[in-house]
């Protein structure tokens, strides 16, 4: 702020001095404005050549503002530090916010929406919905991550300054620090030392990196965003509902996006998968009711096959792939053994994509100079409190540790690291065992803790318990409130009621089989999943007996009566008598760790 007489002054004149440009720049910072020489800029004075690097120190250095990085800087504000955000790719929030998190659900919801209004049209309504919806899902979807990153923004406005707290409150100090956020490629020079750009250099006593994590690169189908997309590049590459594509991984993220696209009215959907069937090493259900979701929205799993071959042809706007499928056969003359035979087929379709992984994002951070040390695979060497074996002052959050990636557990991870630097009295290790993960098919998967494989592999004595959701109120509502299509009046429908029992989902528990009869994981699918496992989180993390669960009132009608109902299955008191009634959805069984596994199906013993 300056007075009208200075104001009328040439801004030359202010700068004519370094002693001028030293108050100007210590004005704008406490002014919270976060103010980065561009490149090539110099200031020049009688006598003065180029102007060195710009040298701040900070208590704390977060390199990346995605969410492992921004709950890092926050806590570090509670905490009193001084503290900086270095961001490369532009805007706070990393790819929660410009990424699929938030973009790919609002295109999901917009895909419900069309899904349960395409029956009520017909001809020309039909082909308008479809044809003209694209443009409204990219609008809507840049529309959520520029809100969003908006919100961070005027936070990171409002934490620039140093604040008195009115009351004790507890892991915050007696006042705030600050957050200043500086834009550029992060290098570090030296253990307390990292470059940003080519005018600052930053000096930190701690440093906390969550720079998340890159698709994996394929040498042999390299993304050129237009043909060959990552999920990221598909809503800027595609100018209209893509009419054919390939997706190349059968993840979380290939089903989700196949899931996606279906929804959005793409007719012929191909997803490649290495193995033998989804989700390998988690629970078999899962898997069965992901694979049924997708054959009833028309996608083709090509499984146990490999992309062999893609070539673009520009003219026809097309990308030829060639995916080849192992079939396992008995071969008499090989003694018996199975010999694969591989049957290759070619498809022409408007887009590739990948999403066949991710690895964590180091390139160019050169983390060596940190004094950083990594295995021969190249994973960061961390302790149990994620800091850097080799460097106690360098911290790591979220993908970039090639773990758990997801957004809450890098949030998490953040919030624990800083922390442990500078508060350790106020931070609580972080634990895995209720972690929860949401796979948003048609409808919903949700998954928290140990799945039944998981618990065969350990070993450990354990109480399966499955419940159908139609043996329940919610499900039933489900199954009998589809609207009917559009139909003329005296038409006959044969099959009136569109949905299947086994699109209804299914909620199945995982006990140990001890006297605390604690709970050990959750399988979840069917409309409001989600619902479900946090409430079993809370009781896998505090580790009590299910009978906690049984106890408690649930609201009726939800989803929470089948996982209530599962609960007093395995502890004989239910009230949908299952063995009375033989299916084979709905059970309970045992397994005891002896050598010799004994199911049992049907009521307690």
């Amino acid at each position: 702020q300056v007075s009208d007489m200075e104001a009328s002054r040439p801004l030359a004149a202010h700068l004519s001095s370094p002693s001028s440009l030293s108050k100007l720049q210590h004005a704008l910072q406490r002014s919270r404005v976060c103010w980065l020489r561009p490149a090539g800029l110099r200031f020049m004075s009688s006598g003065q050549g180029e102007a060195d690097k710009k040298r701040l120190h900070y208590d704390l250095c977060v390199i990346g503002a995605g969410p492992g990085g921004w709950a890092g800087a926050v806590r570090g504000w509670d905490l009193g530090k001084k503290t900086c955000v270095i961001e490369s790719r532009g805007g706070l929030g990393g790819v929660a916010v410009w990424g699929g998190a938030i973009g790919g659900k609002v295109m999901l919801e917009v895909g419900k929406g069309l899904r349960r209004a395409r029956p009520h049209l017909k001809g020309e309504a039909a082909a308008t919905a479809d044809g003209g919806v694209w443009a409204e899902v990219r609008r809507r979807t840049r529309l959520a991550m520029l809100e969003r990153a908006t919100q961070l923004d005027q936070q990171l406005i409002s934490l620039g300054q140093t604040r008195r707290f009115n009351r004790p409150t507890l892991k915050r100090a007696e006042k705030s620090g600050t957050i200043q956020k500086w834009k550029g490629d992060a290098r570090f020079l030296s253990p307390n030392e990292v470059s940003v750009g080519e005018n600052l250099v930053i000096e930190a006593n701690h440093f906390l990196v969550a720079t998340g994590s890159i698709p994996i690169p394929l040498p042999k189908f390299p993304a050129d965003g237009e043909y060959i997309v990552t999920t990221q590049q598909l809503l800027k590459s595609a100018e209209t509902i893509p009419q054919s594509v390939i997706i190349l991984g059968g993840t979380v993220l290939g089903c989700e996006t196949a899931t996606l696209l279906a929804s959005l009215g793409t007719p012929k959907i191909h997803v490649i998968n290495s193995e033998a069937a989804l989700f390998p090493d988690d629970d078999a259900d899962i898997a069965a009711f992901a694979m049924d979701s997708l054959e009833r929205d028309g996608v083709h799993v090509h499984h146990q096959s490999y992309l062999e071959f893609a070539k673009i042809h520009p003219e026809e706007k097309l990308i030829e792939c060639r995916i080849v499928h192992t079939r396992w056969s008995q071969n008499v003359e090989a003694g018996g053994h199975a010999v694969p035979h591989r049957i290759s087929r070619t498809y022409r379709v408007e887009k590739l994509i990948l999403c066949n992984g991710r690895i964590p994002n180091t390139e160019n951070l050169k983390l060596k100079d940190a004094g950083v040390e990594c295995d021969a695979n190249g994973n960061i060497l961390v302790d149990e409190h994620n800091r850097s074996r080799s460097a106690e002052h360098v911290y790591f959050a979220g993908d970039i540790l090639g773990k758990l990636g997801l957004s809450a557990v890098a949030e998490m991870q953040g919030r624990y690291a800083v922390e442990h630097m500078f508060s350790q009295q106020y931070a609580v290790k972080p634990s895995y065992d209720g972690l929860c993960t949401v796979m948003h098919i048609n409808p919903e998967v949700a998954f928290v803790g140990m799945c039944e494989e998981e618990a065969r592999r350990r070993d450990l004595p354990h109480i399966v318990a499955k419940i159908v959701l139609e043996n329940c109120a919610s499900g039933l509502i489900k199954k009998y409130s589809t609207f009917l299509p559009s139909v003329e009046y005296g038409e006959k429908v044969e099959d009136p009621f569109e949905v299947p029992e086994s699109s209804l989902g299914f909620v199945k528990i995982v006990v140990l089989n001890d006297e605390s009869q604690r709970l050990l994981g959750v399988r979840c699918a069917g409309e409001g999943a989600r619902s479900v496992i946090q409430a079993a989180a809370i009781l896998i993390e505090s580790r009590q007996h299910v009978r906690a669960l049984a106890r408690s009132s649930h609201p009726f009608p939800s989803i929470l009566e089948a996982l209530q109902e599962c609960v007093r299955m395995v502890l004989g008191t239910s009230i949908h008598k299952h063995h009375l009634i033989p299916d084979n959805t709905t059970y309970i069984r045992t397994y005891v760790p002896s050598g010799s596994s004994r199911e049992r199906r049907g009521g307690r013993d």
